[in-house]
């Protein structure tokens, strides 16, 4: 996320605060709002999330299938 200290910087001075805090307080929020959004999802990330499920999900189908038919198989071997 970008963050634009020269508006907020502006936004300050604007209301009268010294032009050094200002400054500073302007590259604490930025600093802080980027700490706080790095732990964020990004779309990127959502995305490879879902195509790991959807291969689990495949994952388990192809397991269960199997499973049934050798529980299949051994019922009927047993009867």
């Amino acid at each position: 996320m970008a963050v634009d200290t020269l508006k907020i910087y502006e936004r300050l001075k604007s209301h009268a605060m010294p032009d050094a805090a200002a400054r500073e307080l302007a590259e604490v929020l930025k600093e802080n709002i980027e700490e706080t959004h790095a732990d964020l999802a990004t779309k990127k990330d959502i995305e490879t999330l879902r195509k790991e499920m959807a291969e689990m999900k495949y994952d388990i189908i192809k397991w269960l299938v199997a499973l049934l038919v050798i529980q299949t198989v051994a019922a009927r071997l047993l009867h």
